[in-house]
């Protein structure tokens, strides 16, 4: 059977409902052609206010937009070079994908700033489509507003933000037009939007980096029953170590394609970590050192049910993950574990 990859994150999430699924995995969902028009090549021009007390600087970008993770989700991309003073090229990469659960699109994202995060986006008529989003930046806050509008072989793209208690300012703008191709956008090999060491909490994660066989077992057989599972997964440093990436090769027991991504937030003082997989389940979770162990948690919901998770990746004293376990909340039902496993570093 050939190999897939898949993350210890989003195969905790996904087995049981699997096991619940009698007519077998999801079809990719109809709403996503709403984004056709963005699937190709794309240059794009336009200025940028990256700082409120200098003049608008200009950029240039390349983007490739694709359907991936068995079509469930729309795929982009980008390199944006900003001109002088800019510090460097700002590379992202970013999932939109429709939420059962909640009715609306999502757009999960991780950058070269150690950055990782999620947005809803909602449409404004047949041809824009918005999102916002919010942070504390000096003690003040930053209201942002992102719209996308568009036409058949180009899109347009505009950022309006207020700081604190001021006006909204268009901070981003330009236009995108379609090409038949460009250069490879986003190596994660290549480096940090800015040349500073990574965040300390980023250079203590990165200790986990590495190559492990994990054998386990995992909620996914009938009516809920434990299987036996075993993985392949690759831990390392990515975008100038800014960004810790998680690979996991196997078939646990069906064939998997996902990924996921930790970044440090100060705005939650804590890692966010995003994962998608090709069954079309994607989220944001929260991780967090208690002594050795790194604890992620997620809530939402599940079948119109309320749900938790939480999963355990214990580590030796160097660092290295030595072991898993995912529990799951559901409903008024008690904890149940829904995988474990048991970490050997190659």
């Amino acid at each position: 059977m050939r190999q897939s990859c898949i993350t210890i994150f989003s195969l905790a999430a996904t087995m049981y409902a699997v096991a619940a699924q009698e007519s077998g995995p999801p079809a990719p969902p109809d709403k996503l052609i709403a984004f056709e028009r963005l699937l190709g090549h794309w240059e794009g021009r336009g200025t940028a206010v990256l700082d409120a007390k200098q003049a608008a600087i200009p950029w240039e970008s390349t983007s490739t937009v694709q359907r991936v993770l068995g079509n469930h989700f729309v795929q982009t991309e980008s390199a944006i070079a900003f001109g002088e003073p800019a510090p460097g090229v700002l590379r992202t990469v970013s999932l939109i994908g429709w939420d059962r659960e909640s009715k609306t699109f999502k757009q999960w994202h991780v950058s070269n700033t150690g950055e990782a995060g999620e947005v809803t986006l909602h449409w404004d008529g047949e041809d824009t489509y918005t999102s916002t989003n919010s942070r504390v930046v000096d003690d003040e806050l930053v209201v942002e507003r992102w719209s996308t509008t568009l036409a058949q072989n180009s899109h347009s793209i505009a950022g309006v933000r207020a700081v604190g208690a001021g006006d909204f300012d268009t901070h981003f703008a330009g236009t995108h037009r379609r090409v038949d191709s460009v250069p490879r956008t986003t190596s994660s090999k290549r480096g940090a939007f800015v040349a500073d060491p990574p965040h300390a909490r980023m250079q203590k994660l990165a200790q986990a980096a590495g190559q492990y066989i994990v054998d386990g077992k995992a909620a996914g057989g009938s009516l809920g029953a434990m299987v036996e599972v075993s993985l392949d997964q690759r831990v390392r440093p990515i975008f100038g170590g800014t960004v810790l990436g998680l690979y996991t090769f196997g078939v646990a027991p069906e064939e998997h394609l996902s990924y996921a991504a930790i970044a440090w937030s100060a705005d939650d003082d804590c890692y966010r970590l995003v994962f998608a997989d090709n069954r079309g389940v994607a989220g944001m979770a929260r991780s967090r050192w208690v002594g050795t162990s790194l604890v992620t948690t997620m809530t939402g919901s599940t079948w119109n049910q309320p749900m938790a998770m939480r999963w355990v990746h214990e580590c030796d004293a160097r660092g290295a993950f030595t072991r898993v376990e995912a529990h799951r909340l559901s409903g008024i039902e008690e904890s149940e574990i829904v995988f474990s496993g048991a970490y050997e570093k190659q």
